[in-house]
């Protein structure tokens, strides 16, 4: 299967916003034309799929029966995205690869970085010292955060973004 270039997945995005507003799915916040490109742009790169049996375990653990289907092309069939990445790995050999999507217990504000395309998470928890480095370097590994700026922040104990106004060439 040959991998889909920029402009067929902005085909995707589009026809995914159009299913959306079909639905009558709306932006958070009314008139945010941007919201509903990101959700598109989202679930476009992902595998979705239809539960159709959902149960919890002791542990009030949500756990999906039956989620061996094939994953679904049509989005009005679906009721969840997966991690999974939808980019051809369907033919032997092929290494499986997901994007990250997560259901977050805790409040959380992703800001936009003066970097363009790069964004500041703040997650509204504290965490223990060493539960946030073993995080933190788990992320690294993934390929979320830089390496180089982990260990800076190991030494100096804690990490740091810049304020959303201050710009990378303008720090002294």
């Amino acid at each position: 299967m040959s991998r889909m270039n920029w402009k067929e997945r902005q085909v995707i995005v589009f026809k995914v916003e159009k299913i959306l507003h079909h639905f009558g799915v709306e932006p958070h916040h009314p008139g945010d034309e941007r919201w509903w490109h990101e959700l598109a742009r989202a679930i476009a790169y992902r595998k979705i799929r239809k539960v159709t049996d959902w149960n919890m375990d002791s542990e009030k653990v949500e756990r999906i029966i039956g989620d061996d289907s094939p994953p679904l092309v049509n989005l009005r069939d679906a009721n969840i995205v997966t991690s999974e990445y939808d980019e051809g790995d369907d033919y032997p050999g092929a290494i499986r690869q997901h994007m990250p999507v997560l259901d977050v217990d805790i409040p959380v504000q992703l800001v936009p970085s003066t970097n363009v395309g790069h964004y500041h998470l703040y997650f509204g928890i504290a965490v223990a010292e060493e539960k946030y480095w073993a995080m933190l370097d788990a992320m690294t590994d993934a390929g979320v955060v830089q390496a180089a700026w982990v260990d800076a922040s190991k030494n100096r104990g804690y990490s740091a973004v810049r304020l959303p106004w201050i710009k990378k060439e303008s720090v002294e």
